[in-house]
């Protein structure tokens, strides 16, 4: 497994910071906006919800979908592949108070990615 792990700080508090992550359709607002993005199925942000969508680059259709656990309204989530370009995703956000500017989000990834062709796209991507 690989990881990637970063830090964003924003000056908002961590209830905001929630609240922003938990609103409905947010990942439009989080995906680049170079990479036309079709929503399937986009449950409200819960234990279990279901997160379906369709990344494009260029003609080239990228399908995934995500179910999250570890949902806490005040603290965090993390969304698990359970169909899509890599052969295992996992990825935790946690929100923490920071006091010099409001709040962290900081976010870990564990992928990995799939042998011979297939894995080629996820490495060029």
């Amino acid at each position: 497994m690989s990881t990637l792990d970063w830090v964003t700080r924003v000056p908002a508090s961590v209830e905001d910071v929630a609240r922003f992550h938990a609103a409905p359709r947010i990942i439009r607002r989080l995906t680049p906006f170079v990479i036309p993005m079709t929503i399937h199925r986009m449950d409200r942000l819960a234990e279990g919800s279901i997160s379906e969508f369709t990344l494009w680059f260029g003609i080239l259709p990228v399908r995934w979908t995500a179910r999250h656990v570890d949902v806490d309204p005040q603290t965090g989530f993390t969304d698990i592949q359970e169909s899509g370009p890599f052969r295992a995703w996992v990825h935790r956000h946690r929100y923490e108070p920071d006091p010099r500017r409001g709040s962290r989000i900081v976010e870990h990834i564990d992928y990995q990615h799939d042998s011979g062709w297939s894995g080629l796209l996820t490495r060029t991507l």
